[in-house]
């Protein structure tokens, strides 16, 4: 009578050994597992990203607005008449997996003066503090020349609206 108890009894004692380690590993496993990372919701391509961005950014129906895309890999620039101008921007991101940038860098150039801005992206619209003075000039210049890291090229696109002020 023993032995058909024994049996049965180191079958029961094995089976709790091995099944309470696999239990409490897969247990704190899960506990301890970091979230999967949000994907990023923006839109699929470039041309839709664009589309979104430029219905945000105000002074779209204004005479003279200039609007620039940041280039990711070269120089951009315009031209502007005398006069006072604004700059609006705003950074969007696409629909893409990998790293996302915290902000863009980029350097912004008039004759004499170069500024380093950084955007957070993405961005809801926002605008430079000073505005642009070529009210002396007979023409004004604006070049825009990213800053060069080795974020991802393409998952961004940043867009600056030059908006005449009004009175100049």
């Amino acid at each position: 009578m023993s032995r058909r108890l024994l049996a049965p009894a180191l079958s029961a004692v094995l089976a709790l050994a091995v099944a309470v380690p696999a239990t409490w590993y897969v247990a704190t496993t899960r506990a301890g597992a970091e979230p999967a990372p949000a994907l990023p919701t923006g839109p699929p391509d470039r041309d839709a990203l664009r589309a979104q961005l430029l219905e945000q950014l105000p002074g779209g129906d204004v005479d003279g607005a200039v609007t620039l895309e940041a280039p990711y890999d070269s120089e951009t620039a315009a031209g502007l008449p005398p006069g006072r101008y604004r700059v609006h921007l705003i950074c969007g991101l696409l629909r893409r997996q990998g790293e996302r940038p915290a902000e863009v860098g980029f350097f912004l150039a008039v004759p004499g003066r170069t500024r380093r801005l950084a955007v957070p992206c993405p961005s809801t619209p926002l605008v430079v503090p000073e505005p642009l003075d070529f009210t002396r000039d007979p023409a004004g210049a604006v070049s825009l020349l990213p800053e060069f890291t080795e974020q991802r090229p393409g998952s961004f696109l940043l867009l600056l609206r030059i908006v005449p002020v009004d009175g100049s």
